[in-house]
Order: C-alpha cells, then structure tokens, then sequence
C-alpha cells in the first residue's frame, strides 16, 4: 500500500486551473480529497525547489524576461502550496493571469 499525506484542511469549493498550463488541474482535483500518495507530494516539493535554483543559474538560457521567470515561480509556489494543503491560495474571485 502506497504511503500517503493526509491534507485534512479540504475546501470543497471547485477551483479553475491556471489558464497557461494544465499543472493546476492536478491540485483541483485532489483539492477534496483527504490523502495524496507521497511520491506525489515529494515530487512536487522537489520540483518547487529544483526549478527555481536550476533556472537562476547564470547560464541558464533565459529568452523571456526576468518578470516572467519571477512569475512562473510563483506560480510553481502557489501550486506547490494548493496541492500540498488542499487550500486554494486566494480568494474565490482570484484569476491566475497568463504567463
């Protein structure tokens, strides 16, 4: 049996994925539930890290702006926090902007 992560705190109010990228699809479907299999948590925590140490290396290659390598990590971070707590980051007006 898979080891999960009990995220007791559930909304049970339907989010909307950001409009850029399917990544937020995955917190608003287990947004209800009680348990994520670890694995999934852990990847997602390591991804959360990962991405944004790897990408402000000096020689990574950076063809789009500074603006939008700050927003697309905190976008990674706001969907780090929604999956692992199971609560949606904003109000429920909220619209994740594009990217």
């Amino acid at each position: 049996m898979p080891t999960t992560w009990n995220c007791s705190a559930r909304s049970s109010a339907p989010r909307t994925a950001p409009s850029s990228s399917n990544s937020g699809l995955a917190c608003a479907r287990l947004e209800s539930g009680d348990h994520l299999d670890r694995w999934l948590v852990e990847g997602y925590w390591y991804l959360s890290d990962f991405v944004p140490a790897h990408t402000s290396h000096p020689n990574f290659p950076r063809p789009e702006s500074a603006e939008y390598y700050q927003a697309a990590t905190q976008r990674l971070w706001d969907l780090q926090n929604w999956f692992v707590t199971g609560r949606f980051p904003y109000l429920d007006s909220y619209q994740w902007p594009d990217l």
